[in-house]
């Protein structure tokens, strides 16, 4: 009776004899990887464009939403990528691709901001010195409407 095939090992695919895990070859009865038909992949082809470039799947996104605009749905674009470019592609990673680039689009057309607006600095020396003209000036107008009148207007005016 055969004993259980433990994790580092695997079974050879040609003679059912337990190899390590990454083991690439099997000496005692010649397999190799590279000969195993199962792991032999498929070479794949970058989807071309009509004039016989190489297309990324965004691209042939982005090319769609162009022609036929942002509002279309992404099973209509799936279809779309199938006939034009054959494409296979799931409908959610295209919906997933179809907000990127218009995240894209909204990033360069966005107007700056405007500035805060900022008060105009006072001209120098005039809120640095009280000069004897200054004093006299507000002793006339205390003399002609009371200090009463004068307080409230420099409260008025403070603000």
């Amino acid at each position: 009776m055969s004993k259980k095939i433990s994790f580092p090992n695997r079974a050879c695919p040609n003679c059912g004899k337990p190899i390590h895990i990454r083991s690439k070859s099997h000496e005692a009865c010649g397999w190799t990887e590279a000969s195993s038909p199962a792991s032999k992949t498929q070479a794949k082809h970058a989807p071309t464009a009509t004039n016989g470039e190489k297309l990324s799947k965004m691209e042939a996104v982005r090319r769609i939403l162009k022609e036929h605009g942002k509002e279309t749905m992404p099973l209509d674009i799936q279809s779309h990528l199938k006939k034009q470019y054959s494409i296979q592609m799931d409908a959610s990673t295209i919906s997933n691709y179809k907000s990127t680039i218009l995240k894209e689009r909204k990033k360069h057309g966005r107007p700056k901001g405007q500035k805060p607006w900022t008060p105009k600095a006072a001209p120098a020396g005039s809120m640095d010195e009280i000069t004897m003209s200054d004093i006299e000036a507000v002793k006339k107008l205390v003399d002609s409407m009371g200090s009463d009148k004068v307080r409230a207007l420099a409260v008025v005016l403070g603000k």
